[in-house]
């Protein structure tokens, strides 16, 4: 589940930047192959630092703050693959990495609301049984073997 698209990339950090990243053929192209991987990346480390409840009820457009982090630790990773991290590119990562972290720890939120349960305990979607009565018991069977 990429939590950010490489036009959100592109967007963020411009064309020239992105190409003189993530060309890794040497053609003066961007790459897709390679961003899509740190993109995907990026976002698996993301979504590890979530809680788990929280996930389900993302929206399938990830919120700003959420796809400008994912952004700046899949573009770390392509600046360090090319031995071009900078100062900057660093210092972007890393405060990435503590915003996710302040997620982790319950310090700073996203703004998606989880629903509470109904009365019955049960969210939407959470497996339901459904049945006859229980006609076979051990207090039925005594005697019986």
């Amino acid at each position: 589940m990429a939590l950010a698209s490489i036009e959100d990339m592109r967007l963020a950090i411009g064309e020239d930047t992105l190409r003189a990243i993530a060309d890794h053929d040497g053609d003066r192209q961007v790459d897709e192959d390679v961003v899509t991987r740190a993109l995907d990346e990026a976002s698996a480390l993301a979504l590890s630092y979530l809680p788990q409840e929280l996930i389900p009820y993302l929206p399938a457009e990830a919120p700003v703050a959420l796809r400008r982090a994912v952004i700046d630790v899949a573009q770390g990773y392509l600046r360090q693959a090319r031995d071009m991290s900078t100062d900057d590119s660093r210092a972007a990562q890393a405060s990435a990495v503590r915003w996710l972290e302040s997620i982790a720890k319950g310090v700073s939120q996203l703004g998606v609301v989880v629903p509470e349960p109904p009365s019955g305990g049960a969210l939407p979607g959470d497996p339901e049984t459904d049945g006859l009565e229980r006609v076979w018991s051990r207090s039925s069977a005594r005697g019986v073997f």
